[in-house]
């Protein structure tokens, strides 16, 4: 039997914010994945600062072989879900450093501070892209990937504005 479930990648981003103002956002796109249908809800995970994030198990991920830089999140606000065809996935943000320090050099990383992507198999488009259209409702920017996709999702006057973007693939003489 074929799989046909495609691999998606989302993303969630949002500007400089202390973890009080971020986690009520995420909050009410957890009660919006609710509202939608996904299943196995969880809570909401909150963690305000790096003491709470290492002594937690979702900081326990961090400590792996050494890989060169590593931009290590400060805080985390996420809630995990699923949709009907695939297993729990994270859906939310962490705080990450703006900047990495490796050696006596300073990496820029020229993203927003708060950001977090994440991957499903999936037929289920609809769903994670009504939720992610939402998420873009509240003020987070976020984008939807599959099969060569990309939609953008982002609020611009009061509005959000949904931008495709096909990949190119160049042809070979």
């Amino acid at each position: 039997m074929t799989d046909r479930r495609f691999a998606v990648d989302f993303t969630l981003a949002h500007p400089t914010a202390e973890p009080d103002v971020i986690a009520p956002l995420v909050e009410t796109l957890r009660l919006k994945a609710i509202d939608l249908g996904f299943l196995h809800v969880s809570e909401l995970f909150t963690l305000k600062d790096e003491a709470d994030l290492f002594t937690s198990d979702y900081g326990h991920r961090f400590f792996t072989l050494d890989t060169g830089p590593t931009r290590i999140p400060s805080a985390v606000c996420y809630f995990t879900c699923a949709l009907p065809d695939d297993g729990p996935a994270e859906i939310g943000v962490e705080r990450l450093p703006t900047e990495v320090e490796c050696d006596e050099f300073v990496i820029q990383g020229g993203m927003l501070e708060w950001w977090k992507c994440g991957a499903v198999r999936t037929r289920e488009l609809r769903r994670l892209s009504k939720l992610l259209y939402f998420a873009a409702e509240l003020g987070f920017e976020s984008s939807l990937t599959f099969a060569g996709l990309t939609l953008d999702y982002r609020r611009v006057a009061g509005k959000v504005e949904v931008q495709q973007t096909w990949d190119t693939v160049a042809v070979a003489d």
